[in-house]
C-alpha cells in the first residue's frame, strides 16, 4: 500500500486524475522555487494534497 507523503492516509491507486485521492509526484522543492526533477527530489502526494501544497 502506497500513502500520501503528505497527509499520510492510502492513495487510491486505481484513481486517475482530477481524482482528489489519485497519485500524483510531489516535488519536495518546487520547481518554481529552483528544485529539481529527480529522485531525491519528488515523493508521493494525493493530487488534492498536491494542489494545496502548490509552490510552498
Amino acid at each position: 500500500m502506497y500513502a500520501c507523503q503528505l497527509c499520510g492516509e492510502p492513495m487510491q491507486m486505481d484513481s486517475r486524475v482530477p481524482a482528489p485521492m489519485a497519485p500524483t509526484l510531489d516535488h519536495i522543492v518546487p520547481l518554481a522555487r529552483g528544485g529539481t526533477h529527480e529522485p531525491a527530489n519528488v515523493q508521493a502526494a494525493h493530487f488534492l494534497c498536491n494542489n494545496k501544497k502548490n509552490d510552498r
